[in-house]
């Protein structure tokens, strides 16, 4: 009959049955197994919950299950299991583990809670195959406290158990180990393989994407995000505009400052941090002081972000003000608050202000510098045509001898035309970075700027011979 597979001749056959051997305690399971290999697991449900009010039998619950295996569907499943647990006799313990399988595997998560209930009162609840099968599910269902607690609960676990449950946090470190090693790729790799994911692993790989200014990504896996049910944290709003800032863009940065504000988002002050920030990034200063006004206790990262965004929009005394006014408040400043004022008054050739913040760094906070700090005084120092001190900055600190502090005094050098120290700088640049070209194009344009071509031709032989081919630029335009 199974091969004939003919939907009318099945349930005029099911009419006849139904008449003449309802009584037949096998007839339902026949009956089951027959719609459900011919593509009717709704007649198959129905009659199903139909038979579960007399006495269940074990081949019944198995061969709906198995329909519903064969023709996965969520809504009669819900129905299905809900009825048979209610119906379920004590001696029936091998239907547990088959349920279980399906619950997880369909996301039956209410369904399954009711079979865990029944099965800690028939007293199954310290059956390790059971258990698992339970840890199984609430880890699919993402329910991961829940899981947490019975794997407190248990007295006995085996391998599949520690595996159920290390799984997750495992994968999200596999993930972040990918990332902070800027292997996005690999990134991609292990989260794609991930059975069961949380929050955090959504977090993880946004942010990775964020961090490389990557806004279309970020707003895919954000729509993906919210597709499979996983609601978005205040990290993940935060690591969006993040990438905002990095990207400059205006338009993701308005849909997704819509959907913090529809979602109560705007309360964290992280959330708010990083819209300082990303405002900033996108040009527009008066958003930015509008949200930093509306804190009311500002943090050291909140008045971080303002100064920043002072500098980065070229209104360096906005960010000497902010600095001061962040100091009376009693918020102390650490290196990242000293990188940013530094950066504002280098851009904005405020010499004495830099020089002032540079030493109550390391008198009043104790704070060493680091080499960042040195490149910004040198910059300072060389903008201002004060060359041969940020010369003796750079000598007397080796720390401070550092690529990019090297061509921030070279660029100095050239803009003052003071072509010894340029030179001196630029040379120890190809030391330090003998494969990077842009390094042999300073000392170039050094030289051509003096005319001295018989000098350019022997860098850029050099730089032929040290370095790959450099594509040349090009413009859509």
């Amino acid at each position: 009959m199974h091969s004939e597979c003919g939907t009318p001749l099945i349930s005029t056959v099911h009419f006849i049955l139904c008449r003449l051997w309802s009584r037949i305690t096998v007839f339902p399971a026949v009956s089951d197994s027959m719609h459900s290999k011919c593509g009717t697991p709704l007649i198959s449900t129905v009659h199903f919950k139909r038979q579960l009010s007399s006495s269940p039998t074990f081949p019944r619950e198995t061969t709906q299950l198995r329909a519903l295996k064969l023709k996965p569907n969520p809504s009669l499943s819900l129905s299905t299991l809900g009825n048979t647990v209610s119906a379920l006799q004590p001696g029936l313990t091998g239907f547990y583990p088959h349920a279980l399988k399906v619950s997880a595997k369909l996301g039956l998560l209410k369904e399954g809670k009711q079979l865990h209930s029944r099965m800690i009162k028939l007293g199954f609840n310290n059956v390790l195959p059971l258990q698992t099968q339970m840890l199984n599910l609430y880890v699919k269902c993402k329910q991961f406290s829940d899981a947490e607690k019975l794997f407190d609960q248990m007295r006995v676990r085996n391998l599949v158990t520690w595996n159920t449950m290390i799984y997750v946090p495992v994968a999200s470190a596999l993930v972040d180990m990918y990332i902070t090693n800027g292997n996005l790729y690999d990134a991609q790799k292990a989260f794609d393989g991930m059975t069961a994911r949380n929050v955090v692993s959504w977090n993880t790989l946004i942010v990775g994407y964020a961090q490389r200014g990557d806004m279309e990504k970020v707003m895919e896996l954000l729509r993906e995000m919210r597709l499979q049910n996983f609601c978005p944290d205040e990290l993940t709003m935060a690591s969006i505009f993040q990438s905002c800032g990095v990207s400059s863009s205006s338009a993701e940065l308005l849909q997704v400052h819509t959907y913090v504000i529809k979602n109560g988002f705007e309360s964290f002050l992280s959330v708010t941090n990083a819209l300082i920030h990303a405002y900033s990034k996108c040009g527009n200063i008066d958003v930015a002081l509008q949200y930093f006004v509306s804190v009311s206790e500002p943090d050291l990262v909140t008045w971080t972000s303002i100064i920043g965004a002072y500098s980065f929009l070229g209104h360096s005394k906005g960010s000497v003000i902010a600095f001061e006014e962040m100091l009376v408040a009693g918020v102390k400043p650490d290196q990242i608050a000293f990188l940013a004022i530094l950066s504002a008054c280098s851009h904005g050739g405020l010499v004495n202000e830099g020089l002032h913040y540079f030493n109550i760094m390391m008198n009043d906070y104790r704070i060493i510098p680091d080499s960042k700090h040195y490149t910004c005084l040198v910059d300072l120092l060389g903008r201002a045509g004060l060359l041969n001190e940020a010369f003796s900055f750079i000598t007397s600190h080796p720390v401070a001898c550092t690529p990019d502090t090297l061509g921030a005094f070279t660029g100095a050098c050239s803009m003052h035309g003071n072509i010894t120290l340029a030179k001196w700088a630029a040379e120890k640049l190809v030391v330090l970075e003998p494969y990077k070209p842009v390094n042999y194009t300073l000392i170039s344009n050094i030289y051509a700027s003096k005319g001295r071509w018989l000098d350019v031709e022997r860098v850029r032989k050099m730089m032929t011979d040290y370095c790959d081919y450099k594509i040349p630029g090009c413009s859509w335009v």
